[in-house]
């Protein structure tokens, strides 16, 4: 089980937040929202994540799919650590089916 953790900085601190996996649950807060959002692994079948966008689906290929979609803006520094992070949901994803 993989853990990580990515903390984002804006300009506008209201629009900072923090991605977090556990191993087990994806969770996003801040980025100007009032809920944070949460996704257990058993549901994520698809992650990605740029400079512009953290995404998380389930069940995208079936054309059903619901998840996360944030839009961002991140440095290099942070799209690199964003993408381990995305890699550990993609490697927890693969051993929960």
């Amino acid at each position: 089980m993989s853990a990580a953790r990515v903390s984002l900085t804006h300009e506008n601190v209201a629009y900072a937040g923090v991605i977090a996996f556990d191993g087990e649950v994806l969770e996003i807060l801040g980025f100007a929202d009032t809920t944070s959002h949460r996704m257990p692994i058993e549901l994520i079948d698809e992650v990605e994540a740029s400079d512009r966008e953290f995404n998380a689906f389930s069940n995208p290929a079936k054309g059903d799919s619901y998840g996360i979609q944030l839009a961002i803006d991140a440095s290099d520094d942070e799209v690199s650590a964003l993408q381990e992070l995305a890699d550990a949901v993609r490697s927890a994803s693969r051993g929960s089916g």
